[in-house]
C-alpha cells in the first residue's frame, strides 16, 4: 500500500521523513541562508511527476519523478 504523501495536510510530511532534513537540520540550514540575505525569497519546493507513452494504444513508455529542493 502507497501513501499519497501529496493528499496530507500536514507539510512537514513532506519534509521530516527517513533521509530527509530533521526539524533541526532545517532550523540550522534556514538561519543559516537568512543570516547572510538582506532581502529574496525563501521557498521549499516538492515536486512529483507521471509521464506515459502510448503508440497504437500500447504503453511504450513510463516514467515518475520526484524532487525536492530549498
Amino acid at each position: 500500500m502507497t501513501t499519497n504523501i501529496l493528499a496530507s495536510a500536514d507539510p512537514r510530511a513532506l519534509l521530516y521523513r527517513a533521509g530527509m532534513l530533521s526539524p533541526d537540520e532545517a532550523q540550522r540550514v534556514t538561519a543559516d541562508a537568512l543570516a547572510r540575505c538582506d532581502d529574496g525569497e525563501l521557498y521549499l519546493q516538492y515536486i512529483a511527476s507521471e509521464a506515459f507513452g502510448f503508440d497504437d494504444g500500447r504503453l511504450k513508455t513510463a516514467d515518475y519523478s520526484r524532487d525536492a529542493g530549498f
